[in-house]
């Protein structure tokens, strides 16, 4: 048995779309060039072939791709805080869950079929305050946590666009280190944060949200006239919270994850 953890940080929306579908979809919204964000994916090794090689870690921009990992099993609904669906009493548009997509509000997906987040090991830069949530830390890390009974997990994308999704193209077989455990990061951050050190976290104003948050409700089956944001309050004041364990390297403040479950 190999643990898979993955690890999430950016401009995500962890959404699920009810019914019989068990899943947890991670929703990349897409960005303007002003605000251009890199979506990506990442993990331990050489870097040969990556778009951007960062403490070790080999990333793969996945504009336009889907994603799927884990078995196929379901997810445990533990979604992080900070609920679009709650305060603006919209659903997030069922075409994003879809095999056919051909809107162009979203960036890149990926489907996680198994597992669930875990709590003690996520982790955020700052408390809000967030409508009918009241004060909530929104999370600008994520882990989830899967095991699967090989050694080995292949690494597939498929073209998002242009109708039905086209067939897997393997990226990867990923492989345990000497833990038993294989690592994944995910991330939606902007540009300039990649590859950069994030140096000491500077608070937002005082009420302000965080930016980008509004590209969230571009995914909704109705954007909202007035919509709600989570207003800033106080740092966290534990610990640093870090997208690679052991090193200094943190999460962007800028771009909390968000989240969305059926009403």
């Amino acid at each position: 048995m190999t643990d898979v953890i993955i690890r999430v940080t950016g401009l995500i929306l962890f959404a699920r779309p009810g019914g019989n579908d068990k899943k947890t979809y991670l929703l990349f919204p897409a960005t303007p060039i002003e605000m251009e964000h890199v979506a990506q994916i990442g993990f331990a090794g050489e870097n040969t072939g990556c778009d951007t090689y960062e403490n070790g870690i080999c990333f793969l921009n996945i504009d336009n791709w889907s994603i799927t990992l884990g078995d196929d099993k379901e997810t445990v609904n533990n979604l992080p805080s900070g609920r679009i669906d709650r305060a603006t009493k919209k659903k997030v548009r069922s075409d994003h869950f879809s095999e056919r997509k051909r809107r162009q509000e979203l960036k890149a997906r990926v489907v996680l079929r198994d597992g669930g987040m875990v709590e003690h090991h996520s982790c955020g830069l700052g408390t809000f305050e967030y409508a009918s949530e009241g004060d909530i830390k929104l999370l600008n890390v994520v882990e989830w946590k899967f095991t699967i009974a090989t050694s080995e997990l292949k690494l597939e994308r498929r073209w998002m666009y242009g109708g039905k999704l086209g067939n897997p193209v393997e990226i990867r077989k990923l492989t345990p280190g000497t833990d038993n455990i294989i690592e994944i990061y995910i991330r939606h951050i902007p540009v300039d944060e990649v590859g950069a050190s994030s140096g000491p976290v500077k608070p937002l104003p005082n009420g302000e949200p965080p930016p980008h948050w509004h590209m969230f409700h571009d995914l909704l089956t109705e954007r909202p006239a007035s919509p709600p944001f989570p207003k800033f309050k106080s740092l966290v004041t534990e610990d640093p919270c870090k997208l690679y364990k052991n090193m200094e390297n943190i999460a962007t403040l800028n771009c909390p994850v968000g989240s969305s479950d059926p009403l």
